[in-house]
């Protein structure tokens, strides 16, 4: 029987050179979460990808003053030659 047509076809090819051993535990994975092939569960991975990111844009998006404050630096050490202080590196830079 032939195969019906797809509303999406696919038209573009991508080569990817795995090891046997990496092909059949991509297969392996693919099965394990009732996915067809390895290019199902590609895109199966690049939808998680997406999701995620949409879902974590929030985060991403987040002016640095907002997550990071000099406030939370403590001066530790103070001498002539210069100051060392206590926290995270990312609220001095």
């Amino acid at each position: 029987m032939a195969r019906p047509k797809s509303e999406m076809p696919r038209d573009s090819f991508a080569n990817v050179r795995l090891t046997a051993e990496e092909r059949e535990e991509i297969e392996a994975t693919a099965r394990s979460l009732s996915l067809k092939s390895i290019s199902e569960y590609v895109r199966h991975l690049h939808k998680l990808h997406v999701s995620h990111t949409k879902q974590n844009r929030a985060f991403y998006e987040v002016a640095p003053q907002a997550m990071y404050s000099a406030d939370r630096l403590r001066l530790f050490h103070k001498t002539k030659l210069g100051q060392i202080y206590l926290g995270d590196s990312l609220d001095f830079l």
